[in-house]
C-alpha cells in the first residue's frame, strides 16, 4: 500500500470518528475505546504496550494519537490524573472495569498461587487455550463457593473481556502478561501441552484483541538459550 493510500485511508477513519460522536470526557474517551477495541480493557492494554499498569502524559498522548483519538487529549488528562501524580491507570480510565478484573485476579491468585494455574484450574482443565461463556460462569460460580465474599455478575465479567459478538475467552485476553510468558517460555514448568495449538488459538483472538506482540529483553533471550518451547 503506497503512501498515499495509507494517508487517504488515515483520512477516512478519522472523519468517520468525528461524525460517531462525542469523545469529550472519560466517558466520551471509554466510548471511543469500545467502539475501537471492542472493550475499555482491550483499548486499555493496546495503550499499555509494556504493560506496567499504567501511562505517564507523554505515553498518554501518543497512545491518543495513534488510536486517532480526536478528543481534547490535555482535558481528558486533567480530568483522569486529578490527584497530579502524573500517571493514570484504568482505575481512573474505567472504575468499574478495573474493579471487576483486580477483584477476579486477586481471588485467583489468593486460592491458586498464579494466573495460569487458576486459569487451568478454574476454567481451562482440557488445555484447549480458551473457554466458552458458560464455562466461564460456571468457573465463576466454582470461585464463589470457595470464597464467599467474592461477589460479582459473571456475564457482565465475561463482557469486560471480550467484545460484543464475541463467544470465547482466551488467555491471551483474559491476562496478557502471563499468555506472553508462557510463550517465551518463562513458564516451563507449568508444563503447558500442545504449546502450538495456543500460539493458534492466540493469533485468532488478535482480530478481537489487537494487542501489540511481545517482544523479550535480550537479559531474558540469554536466561532462556536457544531452547524450543
Amino acid at each position: 500500500e503506497s503512501f498515499h493510500a495509507q494517508a487517504r485511508r488515515a483520512c477516512i477513519e478519522r472523519e468517520s470518528l468525528k461524525r460517531a460522536g462525542s469523545t469529550h470526557g472519560r466517558h466520551g474517551f471509554c466510548t471511543f475505546l469500545r467502539r475501537q477495541y471492542g472493550t475499555v480493557l482491550a483499548g486499555w492494554r493496546t495503550m499499555d504496550v509494556h504493560q506496567k499498569g499504567y501511562l505517564c502524559y507523554a505515553e498518554f498522548c501518543q497512545s491518543c494519537r495513534e488510536m486517532l483519538f480526536n478528543g481534547d487529549i490535555r482535558s481528558l488528562w486533567r480530568e483522569l490524573d486529578a490527584n497530579e501524580k502524573g500517571i493514570v491507570t484504568l482505575k481512573e480510565v474505567c472504575p468499574e472495569v478495573a474493579f471487576e478484573v483486580c477483584g477476579l485476579k486477586k481471588v485467583m491468585l489468593k486460592l491458586h498461587g498464579s494466573m495460569l494455574k487458576g486459569w487451568w484450574r478454574t476454567w481451562d482443565r482440557q488445555r484447549k487455550g480458551s473457554v466458552s461463556e458458560a464455562d466461564f460462569v460456571a468457573g465463576i460460580h466454582r470461585l464463589q463457593i470457595r470464597d464467599p465474599e467474592y461477589n460479582t455478575e459473571p456475564r457482565e465479567l465475561f463482557r469486560m473481556f471480550v467484545p460484543p459478538g464475541a463467544h470465547k475467552l482466551s488467555l491471551a485476553e483474559f491476562d496478557p502478561s502471563t499468555w506472553t510468558k508462557v510463550c517465551c517460555g518463562e513458564l516451563r514448568r507449568e508444563k503447558l501441552p500442545n504449546p502450538e495449538t495456543w500460539r493458534r488459538l492466540s493469533t485468532k483472538c488478535m482480530r478481537y484483541c489487537p494487542y501489540r506482540p511481545y517482544q523479550a529483553t535480550p537479559e531474558a533471550e540469554i536466561a532462556q538459550g536457544p531452547q524450543d518451547p
